[in-house]
């Protein structure tokens, strides 16, 4: 049995469609309404599985489709919870099941059975098995196809940054660009913890320096708050090293931070203070959660409209938020007492309402105290020398930038949108062509498909893979890989490396 699985997010695809096929079923992808109109005009499907919003055309259109060109064909809707309210609209035009996001294996093949289309009882008990490492589709897959769709659009904008930062002799707006940089980078980062926590992945653990993590702190506190919030920082000296992620902490601070500067609506002080202090058992019996031991203590406070003690009680409680609709998750500090926790340290909130909020957090101060390696003077970036690379990548913002910096470093390019058109520029130019920077996840033809086609006009084509996910994510990359967002630096140096290495 051949079914039609329709849905934007390529990791929801390609999980489902493993889930299916398990099953034994045939199946067939598009990536959206208008493409699945043309795919079913094959013919000879037992059904469709199709998300609800889609770009181009939606479900509930292809639903329509369907109904008018095949009425028996039986169609089942998928769709996140914010867009459970059409449920009804989706059984008004004809729709055979429903399935909200996430749902687990069992919930799809009750679907199909809904359908008549009856899986096999041995694979099922198999999959149903093993449901939690293999079949669950929710927050993993959401966020690993956002981590690919930010990454892409960050990728361009960091090498955009540096490329300015070239031409740029103004101290002012040179420290304006890379505060820019910075904060691009952590969103790329952040975006990466969170898939991590949806993973149970911990952090990589270092060795840092509370002073430059608050100044990182202040510094993008000062350039985006309002000025009516003034900002305070107080750093006691010789404050002690922590171990921890970095990426993780920051966000952590960024989190807080940004609750108090919503409890200033009219403005107010900002303070950010950090201190060694050490618990004996009597100090540590007093604070719930601590043990004795030296931490580094990190206070943020504010003078802002403060908390009830009801409110107080709920702060950490996944979801709950005191914010107006949609300006709020309810999920910023409860992730900020997991980071928090992970890293062996604690909270302590003190609030009273009218009076301000005092968030403190106590992280081990680290008992290796070897002091953070110092930065190296950057040297000069590698140049080319007329080789011409071959860029394949379907977001032209990514192909421009990478373009105009690899001929600004000697390089000669040719691009290409898409695995296609990237087989077919190299079969004309393969003998000029020294070396192929691809991005991984595109439509029509991926970047694994594209390889094994270029390995078949050249065995030994020299190939660098980018990707937005992780190398590590099972996407099937080569010996040289490239992490979105890479900077010029990231970029060069791989590209001298590969061409190095290759000869």
């Amino acid at each position: 049995m051949k079914l039609l699985l329709v849905d934007d997010e390529a990791p929801i695809r390609q999980v489902l469609k493993v889930v299916l096929e398990k099953q034994g079923f045939e199946v067939a992808l598009a990536s959206n309404g208008k493409e699945a109109m043309a795919v079913l005009g094959l013919g000879g499907f037992s059904a469709v599985i199709t998300d609800i919003k889609m770009p181009e055309i939606h479900g509930l259109e292809l639903l329509k489709h369907v109904r008018s060109q095949q009425p028996t064909l039986p169609v089942i809707l998928m769709t996140g919870f914010s867009e459970i309210v059409e449920t009804k609209d989706a059984f008004n035009f004809g729709a055979n099941a429903f399935l909200a996001k996430p749902f687990k294996s069992e919930d799809l093949l009750a679907a199909l059975a809904t359908c008549g289309l009856m899986p096999g009882t041995t694979l099922a008990k198999e999959i149903g098995a093993d449901t939690d490492t293999f079949c669950r589709i929710g927050i993993d897959q959401f966020i690993s196809g956002k981590q690919i769709d930010l990454n892409n659009i960050l990728t361009p904008i960091v090498m955009s940054i540096e490329l300015l930062k070239f031409e740029e002799s103004d101290p002012n707006r040179i420290q304006t660009l890379e505060n820019m940089s910075v904060c691009a980078r952590r969103g790329a980062e952040m975006v990466a913890q969170v898939l991590g926590f949806a993973r149970g992945v911990e952090g990589e653990r270092n060795n840092i320096k509370p002073k430059q993590l608050l100044k990182d702190i202040e510094r993008l506190v000062t350039d985006t708050f309002l000025k009516g919030v003034k900002i305070k920082t107080v750093l006691a000296p010789d404050v002690w090293s922590i171990l921890g992620d970095q990426t993780q902490l920051y966000q952590v601070l960024v989190n807080v931070c940004v609750n108090a500067r919503d409890a200033m609506p009219n403005g107010g002080t900002l303070t950010i203070s950090a201190a060694n202090v050490v618990f004996s058992k009597e100090d540590a019996a007093l604070k719930e959660t601590a043990s004795p031991g030296s931490y580094v203590h990190i206070k943020v406070e504010d003078s802002g409209t403060g908390m009830s003690r009801q409110t107080l009680d709920r702060i950490f409680e996944p979801f709950f938020t005191t914010k107006e609709l949609g300006k709020g998750t309810g999920l910023g500090l409860s992730t900020s007492l997991a980071i928090i926790k992970s890293h062996g340290g604690f909270f302590h909130v003190q609030s009273e309402v009218g009076s301000g909020t005092q968030i403190n957090i106590y992280l081990p101060a680290n008992e290796n105290k070897a002091s953070t390696k110092a930065a190296s003077l950057a040297p000069e970036l590698p140049r080319g020398s007329g080789e011409r690379i071959l860029i394949v990548d379907d977001e032209p913002a990514i192909r421009e930038i990478t373009c105009q910096t690899l001929q600004a470093f000697g390089y000669q390019v040719s691009m290409a949108n898409g695995g296609a058109e990237a087989l077919a520029i190299y079969a004309l130019e393969k003998d000029n062509i020294a070396l192929v920077l691809t991005d991984m996840m595109m439509p029509e033809m991926d970047g694994p498909t594209m390889i094994r086609e270029l390995r078949k006009i050249n065995p030994e084509v020299l190939i660098i893979t980018a990707s937005g996910l992780r190398s590590d994510s099972g996407i099937g990359v080569e010996k040289y890989f490239l992490a979105k967002p890479f900077d010029i630096k990231a970029l060069l140096e791989m590209i001298r490396f590969a061409l190095q290495a290759g000869h």
